[in-house]
């Protein structure tokens, strides 16, 4: 299991691992089962950086993008350089053949210059009406990485890669499904748990969206791209997340 947890952060953050990690099935299936755990203690960071602002005069602008920020910057941008990628790709409206090509290109396009903004902005605005609200507490920073981090794992193990190499079909090769299967009723009993905290049904409102997304985006997957590939699963991370912080806000507006 260690391996497994040093392999998450030298895959999935910016946190330095000086050792080469031996990517056994073993060590693949719990990294995956670890990263939902680790997207916790990414929403513990938010959280901090939430309850430290609290203690100075700042605006909720200048806070939302502290904590857009802060998400990013453990993460190492990781996902949001696969939502880029994947926004190029899709929006090019070429064959499934090309889009495959231009993932793999290292260059950004107009597209997904475009949709990271867009993006980012979305993030802001939506964090700023929410804490406009006062309604952005610790559970709800810490709930949510964890969340998006399981739908990924779901979709993953019930998406097919889009190549016979690259990194999706080298963890679909290694992740020992009914293991990782068995790691998805950790969301059931954190959402439970989640249920009693809050004392509201909010986390189970989450939970059935965060389905819903999965399997559309399997289909949007497999339609245009033939299956997973690495930069999905980052753009499934990023707009799941936007996803549900907009659930929050009409839940509570």
């Amino acid at each position: 299991m260690w391996h497994s947890i040093l392999a998450a952060l030298q895959f999935f953050t910016v946190v330095p691992v000086h050792r080469e990690i031996p990517l056994t099935k073993r060590t693949v299936t719990g990294m995956f089962i670890t990263l939902a755990w680790l997207g916790m203690l990414i929403g513990a960071a938010d959280y901090a950086v939430l309850w430290g602002l609290s203690h100075f005069n700042v605006t909720p602008l200048l806070v939302a993008l502290a904590l857009v920020l802060t998400s990013a910057i453990i993460t190492g941008g990781l996902h949001l350089d696969g939502f880029i990628d994947t926004c190029d790709a899709f929006f090019s409206y070429r064959d499934i053949q090309k889009r495959h090509e231009i993932l793999d290109d290292p260059r950004v396009g107009a597209f997904g210059v475009m949709a990271f903004v867009f993006l980012i902005l979305l993030k802001i605005a939506l964090l700023y009406e929410l804490l406009q609200l006062g309604v952005v507490s610790w559970w709800v920073l810490i709930l949510l990485p964890f969340m998006t981090r399981n739908g990924m794992l779901l979709f993953l193990l019930t998406t097919k890669p889009a190549k016979d190499k690259g990194i999706a079909h080298f963890f679909m090769q290694k992740l020992h499904k009914k293991t990782a299967y068995f790691a998805l009723f950790q969301l059931n009993a954190i959402i439970a748990l989640f249920v009693l905290l809050s004392a509201s049904i909010l986390p189970i409102i989450l939970a059935i969206v965060l389905l819903v997304t999965v399997v559309i985006y399997r289909s949007f997957a497999l339609r245009n791209f033939d299956g997973i590939s690495g930069d999905l699963l980052g753009a499934y991370i990023e707009g799941a997340e936007v996803l549900l912080w907009l659930v929050l806000l009409l839940y509570y507006a």
